[in-house]
């Protein structure tokens, strides 16, 4: 049945709450139960569509009664003319009811929420949980998933179990597998230390409920007490993909515990459905034992040599989860060496080769850092579901170039060596930023699904603008910026405390910001670099004309950035900052931000860059002031290079 055919709003009486989610099937189901619930409390129409796209689940026909889908389903382009209301849940119930019957027809409200349960202003989340599971009791299911739900909820011979969610098959072997998606992936380790835990607290059996069947397979094999679904559905295998997944849905739902990824809609979605809190896996163990028991267990599958593909495929993403949560502790030799076994694993998996570049470019390896990005973009390149990939693989070669860049600039370099054309020192330099550039360019045209692409956009900007300034110095200060973008294998990626632990972000708003952590290190190390070659320069004690921190603001990772403006009239090569924090340099940076409103202020078109924007350590003043004092700048000096 197609619904393009059915339930035309036209015809509605009233305003409808409305749900249309094009992801999984976590995510629409949540949202289309989200919207029943509203409806009911609201007296208003209920509809849902199901958009088609790489991510459907399946044919809405596979999991929802014809009589369900007549009354309800609606063509996704049907809703393009309608106006979108304004969230109710904002309000309390009465206000809602009251401004919904002042509405016209030709209105909806638009549920998206794909994990939580909706409710009002002035109620309970116990309120909105009981209305959230009333609804899921008025869907209208197909012969096969009502059959299905039917015998779950009559229970198992088993008795109580414990459920754990383990999500690893698109994105470990399917079209999803070349961005790691560090908050939906849960390591092995965990897995089993999870199901350890659960049996000595008292689980009689643990059921598995995972995309991966060998993984599975393996689970079973290893513990006695562990459960699959097709061990207590007898039809499990006969039903389709998306009829399987809303099974092994009611089956964590009724299990006494759920554990999963925490921003899994599908183990949320469980956990709204029986009201049980669902937790994250990772979250049996304290940080240090995760990091600890992770690491452990990394060396020991590392030890084994793994032949089987799925082994192989699970251990290069266990590597590319503990870097990329642990990794401002990770000493770069480990980091290397460790990206060096991922990419051994699946040579060509984009996030271990992202990885792999990464760290060949703090261990000084361009030429490998070059090979190794060169690899993840033709990696990236086979996926063709999403952008994530490439923007990853683009984000993570320019910052590997620009710690490269910085390191060389002036004197003999890795740049001067490669391109023997007898052209400057300033005119190589050049073109190798208007490669990076064009790179950047091309960065910020493209539109990724899980990347926080904006904050990684801005790293990489600020990236540039430092290298524009760092290759017009001297020897002296040169030095001193080189000096401090050089690192040993022993070294952790990070000079100190910048921002919070990984795991304190796993959850963060987007998802896990891996890409942002990576180019985040480079734009530190770059602040770094400026402080030193301000310092170098000397320390100039009278100020800009105008100099004003206007805020600090703090990205997903944790990072303080300050941000405000600068202006010298005397100054046309931008001014250059240096922060010291208890008497030693702690950062820096320079103007590059355009600001149009400080030229209309002080009516001065050389003020257009005035804008600045830096990251500091943990350790930094938060207030403005203190700020402001702790900055100083380098001497006005004629601009000897380009800038």
């Amino acid at each position: 049945m197609s619904l393009l055919s059915l339930s035309h709003l036209e015809a509605l009486p009233r305003p409808a709450v409305v749900a249309r989610r094009w992801d999984g099937l976590g995510g629409r189901l949540n949202a289309i139960i989200n919207a029943m619930a509203l409806a009911s409390a609201l007296d208003a129409e209920f509809r849902f569509a199901w958009p088609g796209g790489p991510s459907i689940p399946g044919a809405a026909e596979e999991l929802f009664s014809s009589d369900f889908l007549a009354a309800h389903a609606i063509a996704i382009d049907e809703l393009d003319s309608r106006e979108v209301l304004p969230d109710p849940t904002e309000q309390s119930l009465a206000d809602a009811r009251r401004h919904l019957a002042r509405a016209s027809r030709n209105t909806m409200i638009d549920v998206v929420e794909y994990a939580s349960t909706l409710g009002f202003r002035d109620e309970s989340h116990l309120t909105t949980g009981r209305r959230f599971r009333a609804a899921s009791e008025r869907i209208g299911w197909s012969p096969d998933v009502a059959r299905v739900i039917a015998m779950i909820n009559a229970g198992f011979s088993i008795g109580p179990y414990a459920a754990i969610h383990v999500r690893a098959g698109d994105i470990v072997e399917g079209d999803w597998r070349q961005f790691l998606p560090v908050e939906k992936y849960t390591p092995r380790a965990f897995v089993e230390f999870a199901i350890q835990r659960l049996l000595a607290e008292g689980a009689g059996h643990v059921l598995i409920l995972s995309d991966n069947e060998d993984y599975a397979r393996e689970l079973r094999q290893r513990f006695d007490r562990v459960r699959r679904p097709q061990e207590l559905l007898p039809n499990y295998v006969e039903l389709t993909t998306a009829q399987r997944a809303l099974a092994d849905i009611w089956l964590l739902a009724r299990a006494t515990r759920i554990l999963g990824p925490t921003t899994s809609a599908f183990s949320r979605l469980a956990g709204n459905l029986s009201g049980v809190v669902m937790r994250g896996t990772h979250e049996t163990l304290s940080s240090e034992e995760a990091r600890v028991t992770l690491s452990r267990a990394i060396e020991s599958a590392i030890a084994e040599h793994p032949s089987e593909r799925h082994r192989r495929a699970l251990l290069a993403r266990d590597i590319a989860w503990y870097i990329g949560v642990f990794g401002d502790s990770v000493p770069l030799g480990e980091r290397l060496r460790l990206s060096e076994k991922a990419v051994a694993c699946e040579p060509d998996f984009s996030g271990a080769l992202n990885s792999l570049a990464f760290a060949r470019a703090f261990a000084g390896d361009a030429m490998g850092a070059r090979t190794a990005s060169l690899r993840a973009f033709a990696a990236a390149g086979a996926s063709r579901i999403h952008a994530d990939p490439t923007v990853d693989s683009l984000a993570t070669a320019i910052s590997s170039e620009a710690l490269e860049f910085g390191r060389t600039a002036r004197g003999d370099s890795a740049w001067g060596l490669m391109r023997r054309d007898r052209r400057s020192q300033s005119m190589r330099q050049a073109k190798a930023l208007d490669g990076l550039s064009a790179q950047l360019v091309r960065c910020e045209a493209m539109v990724p699904y899980q990347i926080h692409h904006q904050d990684v956009l801005f790293n990489l900007r600020f990236q540039l603008a430092a290298l524009h300034w760092l290759g017009q110095l001297d020897d002296k200060p040169a030095a001193a910026a080189r000096g401090a973008l050089a690192a040993q294998a022993e070294d952790p990626p990070l000079p100190g405390v910048w921002r919070l632990p990984g795991l304190s972000t796993l959850s963060a708003p987007g998802g896990f910001p891996l890409t942002l952590r990576r180019v985040e290190i480079v734009s530190i190390r770059l602040a770094r670099a400026i402080g030193e070659a301000v310092q170098a320069l000397g320390w100039q004690a009278d100020r800009p004309s105008y100099c004003y921190v206007e805020s600090v603001t703090t990205s997903l990772t944790g990072l303080r950035w300050v941000n405000g403006w600068a202006h010298d009239p005397k100054n046309r090569a931008g001014i250059a900052f240096g922060l010291s924090v208890d008497a030693s340099v702690a950062s820096g940076g320079l103007t590059f931000i355009p600001r149009p409103d400080v030229v209309a202020t002080l009516k001065d078109e050389k003020a257009l860059t005035c804008g600045f924007s830096f990251p500091v350590p943990a350790n930094a003043p938060d207030e403005f002031g203190e700020l402001q004092s702790a900055m100083t700048t380098a001497p006005r000096r004629k601009r000897r290079f380009w800038f």
